[in-house]
């Protein structure tokens, strides 16, 4: 829990510097109070021929992150941090005690393409600065600014230097106009909404005043009651109006104007608001055959100007898997399970990778993407030889360590570079788990789809040794306990027990456990431990070898060698084309 049983505490003691007659004085001149949409002048005086810079900012804007004024004399002369290291070997005594660190993480998926795809400039910051200003031989200069459409407080800042001397000021510009409009609008509109827009006048005369005020509407927004009327508002007081606005059903842009006249004056505020889409991002997909002289057509009722579509034509039908493939490709986190999905299928898939994307860059050569992740696997083992779940942490995770190496072989099969020393000490690492006999508590939905709760047998034991077995490691006493106690395993694990058998060629164990079919055990999804689902599971039943029947031999099994070039049958019968031919 990061307690400590002792403290050490080391002291110093500051030596404070103050230099005031380095101090600059520095003078702002300029109105109290200001209209908006008109232009003022701000003048600073400060030392002849000295430098400065002007700031005029929404106040706030600067409360958000309570900014306080630019005071240059004040920062060179603040009171400092100490800066010089402590050390003590303390740490060294007592090495077992550290803090606990968190493997948490993770990132989005195509988060820029699901906000809203159509947006505007409703506010207008006020946020303006002069530049370098020079002060002329009186010490005095000026800065020309334009008030927006605004109503609030503008704080004027000014830094002077000269020299190794500094200083700074500040004051404030109160803006409001005669008639002061505040209409409350939401950030955005759907197709068909309806909005009720209260408008709140304040008049901040001392006279009572007649008003005429009056709404329209731009872009795909109409009125649904009446455009113009009459208010009459007493000294500081306010009045409020209400207004009915209806959005069409088409998607895209629009404003709000509403406009005063006092008889003297025309006041006007405006409001820009998007017409946005109902629903957030959708992704459609779909695959068909084509043949000559065939005209494609892309259906859909997306809005035009967010719409990206990628057409992929390829003579080979594993173009159909081209979305889910690119979901992999493009796989934000940095864990190592994901790591390794987003390699594992490159392995077999990898001319098809580099042709369903159309980034370029060496990022997207599947050779280079497998090399690279087999480098990072590599990087992530710590010294008992199991994997880490997130780069930089101490934590091993024994399931994502053998999905890991099942990847690790895999591409050493294949012909990739992999540090034989990471392999022999990750097998040593599940030598050792798979005698622990752990159990885990498993949720799934039965046949009559009531969920159950039971204790199995873990199943990253299974899914170790089968990965032992399938590279020539077996444990056969750990698998013969398990094949006696196959009643423990999960549905999922006695295929993977079963394939372990047939992996070092007993055919008959293998029949014996395989289950006749997959089915009345639905696993609830889990999003840690071994991450089981019921979808995980099915596709873990699908590495089964299939069976296929010849005249001489009769129905068998095959299963695929390990350098995946040919086919060997239960009995002396070798394939060497294809699976599903026999010699």
């Amino acid at each position: 829990d990061g307690a400590m049983p002792l403290t050490v505490a080391h002291g110093f003691m500051p030596l404070i510097v103050s230099k005031p007659e380095l101090k600059l004085p520095v003078a702002i001149t300029c109105a109290a109070k200001s209209r908006s949409k008109s232009k003022q002048t701000i003048k600073v005086r400060s030392a002849p021929n000295s430098e400065l810079t002007v700031a005029v900012v929404d106040e706030g804007i600067l409360a958000l992150k309570n900014q306080k004024s630019p005071d240059p004399f004040g920062y060179f002369y603040q009171k400092k941090a100490l800066q010089t290291a402590t050390y003590d070997v303390y740490a060294q005594l007592l090495p077992d005690l550290k803090m606990l660190s968190s493997t948490t993480g993770g990132d989005g998926f195509d988060l820029a393409r699901r906000v809203n795809p159509l947006s505007n400039k409703r506010v207008q910051l006020v946020a303006l600065w002069s530049g370098i200003l020079k002060t002329n031989a009186a010490g005095d200069a000026s800065f020309n600014i334009e008030i927006p459409q605004f109503s609030g407080k503008l704080r004027v800042m000014a830094c002077s230097w000269k020299d190794n001397r500094f200083g700074s000021s500040e004051q404030f510009i109160s803006v409001a106009d005669p008639v002061v409009i505040s209409p409350s609008v939401p950030r955005f509109l759907s197709p068909g909404d309806s909005l009720e827009m209260p408008v709140t006048f304040t008049n901040t005369t001392s006279m009572p005043l007649a008003l005429n005020v009056s709404c329209a509407t731009t872009g795909n927004l109409k009125l649904s009651n009446n455009a113009s009327s009459q208010l009459t508002i007493a000294p500081s007081a306010e009045a409020r109006f209400v207004w009915s606005i209806i959005a069409s059903s088409a998607i895209g842009q629009g404003s709000i104007e509403v406009k005063v006249n006092t008889g003297k004056e025309t006041f006007s505020d405006k409001t820009a608001i998007t017409i946005r889409p109902p629903s957030s991002l959708v992704k459609e997909t779909s695959n068909g055959v084509a043949e000559g002289n065939t005209t494609v057509q892309v259906a859909s009722d997306f809005i035009s100007s967010s719409t990206k579509t990628n057409f992929m034509l390829s003579a080979s039908p594993m173009v159909q898997f081209t979305d889910q493939l690119i979901y992999l490709l493009d796989y934000p986190h940095g864990c190592l399970e994901q790591t390794v999905s987003i390699a594992f299928p490159q392995l077999y898939y990898g001319s098809l990778a580099k042709n369903i994307t159309n980034k370029s860059g060496v990022a997207y050569n599947p050779d280079f993407n497998i090399q690279e992740v087999i480098r990072k696997i590599e990087g992530m083992q710590i010294y008992n030889g199991s994997m880490t779940y997130w780069p930089g942490s101490v934590i091993e995770n024994w399931w994502a360590t053998a999905y890991a190496l099942h990847f690790l072989t895999e591409a050493r099969k294949a012909g990739y570079a992999v540090n034989e020393n990471t392999i022999n000490r990750t097998f040593e690492y599940l030598k050792s788990k798979v005698k622990t006999k752990e159990t885990e508590t498993v949720y799934f939905a039965n046949a009559n789809n009531v969920i159950e709760k039971q204790v199995r047998v873990k199943r990253e034991i299974i899914y170790s040794l089968y990965l032992m077995a399938m590279n020539d490691r077996r444990d056969l006493s750990m698998m013969n306990y398990y094949k006696a106690n196959h009643s423990q395993l999960t549905l999922d694990s006695k295929y993977m027990l079963a394939l372990s058998y047939l992996a070092i060629g007993d055919t008959k164990s293998y029949l014996a456990l395989l289950p006749e079919k997959f089915a009345g055990e639905k696993s609830q999804r889990s999003l840690s431990g071994n991450f089981s689902s019921y979808i995980r599971d099915q596709a873990l039943a699908l590495n089964r070898p299939r069976q296929c029947t010849d005249s001489n031999y009769g129905t068998h099994t095959f299963a695929i060698d390990k350098r995946r070039k040919m086919v060997k049958h239960s009995g002396t019968c070798i394939c060497i084309t294809c699976i599903g031919q026999v010699c």
